[in-house]
């Protein structure tokens, strides 16, 4: 047992909150004890551990129609013995779990009063760690692998992946988010068993993928080399790194990051982009913005920047995010206008459609280089000029 993690563990910054919730329950005549993602992210995380927004999740050895009477929130998964007492309180039963028929949920389960084997039907054992407290529990080689930063299958990988592939999502997000390291047959068993996580909902697919995208830009590649790209539906084979984007750092937005990591991946194979923005479970406003980014003639920090300083549209943001990401100064972005107005141009030129938005660009693009030129009278010279030469050429 690794002295250093249990002496951390011990130290966990239990709120006020989840010691009410535990020591109520232990008044009931339970055992309550802390489990799962906690206890991990206060080994990993250090001083970047914010108590107040942890998930806490409880398990106990109370019956689940005893937890249902002290519970005083309703949760969607109280079938499975989980009840919710409180915003970021949940407590489940706990349980072994039976034979999963679907991929994603047992199809039955059995309530026990013994802890060691509530831990057992866990995904990873850095998640199999138990505290009251007082006493720490553990699967064999859990401590250790806190300690290692490693990430491993409880038990054997192939049987935890074939009951639940949403297991081989969260593997490479945790493994990206914590920079962890995954131990070798359960990365083997979850590239080999890829396939299996079409079996999930796209729902809990991009959440997965959203949530590894928070990982530092250097970690991105292993989703892609974990095979992961089959399960949002993108091409299992990739075009030459080469043609690929390059970023100095991951945007900000999360959509924006999607499309970061697209652009790395595929380069400029928008139609795959349009289709699946379109059918993948998108809030609305991300729809929009994709559709507006891909009716731009290029994908590239020259026109991101060009939107971001010139267009009179809402997804301003968006553009600024990824000429940020691309290695564009904050002060290279902001926003312009011109002196003469699309009203203008249309009043006293009878410009419309395709002519006006030619003759804006080249207007932007005389300002880009010279911005003293931006005032009325030296637009309407260029512009003068520049309706002279058209009408010559043609």
């Amino acid at each position: 047992m690794s002295r250093s993690v249990v002496e951390r563990i011990r130290r966990l910054p239990i709120p006020r909150e989840v010691v009410e919730v535990m020591t109520s329950l232990s008044r009931a005549g339970a055992r309550v004890y802390l489990v799962g993602g906690a206890i991990r992210d206060w080994v990993w995380q250090g001083d970047g551990f914010d108590a107040g927004h942890t998930d806490w999740d409880l398990t106990t050895d109370l019956h689940p129609e005893r937890l249902r009477r002290l519970a005083p929130l309703t949760h969607a998964g109280e079938r499975f013995g989980t009840f919710r007492f409180g915003a970021h309180i949940e407590v489940t039963a706990m349980r072994n779990d039976m034979e999963y028929t679907d991929g994603r949920r047992p199809q039955a389960v059995i309530w026990t009063a013994n802890v060691q084997r509530d831990l057992a039907r866990r995904d990873f054992t850095v998640n199999a760690v138990a505290f009251d407290g007082h006493e720490i529990l553990a699967v064999d080689g859990a401590l250790e692998d806190l300690e290692e930063r490693r990430i491993r299958a409880v038990g054997h990988p192939r049987v935890r992946f074939e009951e639940d592939a949403l297991r081989i999502l969260r593997l490479v997000r945790l493994a990206g988010n914590y920079q962890a390291l995954m131990d070798g047959p359960t990365w083997q068993a979850a590239q080999e068993l890829v396939s299996l996580t079409e079996r999930v909902s796209r729902e809990r697919r991009l959440r997965e993928f959203l949530r590894f995208l928070e990982s530092p830009l250097a970690v991105w590649p292993l989703w892609a080399d974990t095979g992961l790209d089959a399960a949002l539906d993108w091409p299992r084979s990739t075009i030459p790194q080469r043609d690929g984007m390059r970023f100095g750092a991951a945007p900000s937005h999360s959509l924006a990051r999607v499309i970061a990591y697209f652009l790395t991946r595929y380069g400029d194979q928008r139609e795959t982009l349009r289709r699946w923005s379109a059918t993948w479970p998108l809030p609305r406003e991300w729809r929009l913005a994709v559709r507006h980014l891909l009716g731009r003639d290029t994908l590239d920090v020259d026109s991101w920047q060009r939107e971001a300083r010139w267009g009179n549209h809402p997804y301003t943001w968006l553009y600024v995010d990824l000429a940020m990401a691309a290695g564009l100064a904050r002060e290279q972005l902001t926003p312009m206008t011109l002196a003469l107005t699309p009203r203008d141009l249309a009043e006293r030129w009878g410009m419309k459609g395709r002519a006006m938005r030619a003759a804006l660009d080249f207007l932007r693009d005389q300002v880009d280089r010279q911005p003293a030129l931006n005032r009325a009278e030296s637009l309407v010279w260029l512009l003068n000029q520049w309706q002279a030469r058209h009408e010559v050429d043609s």
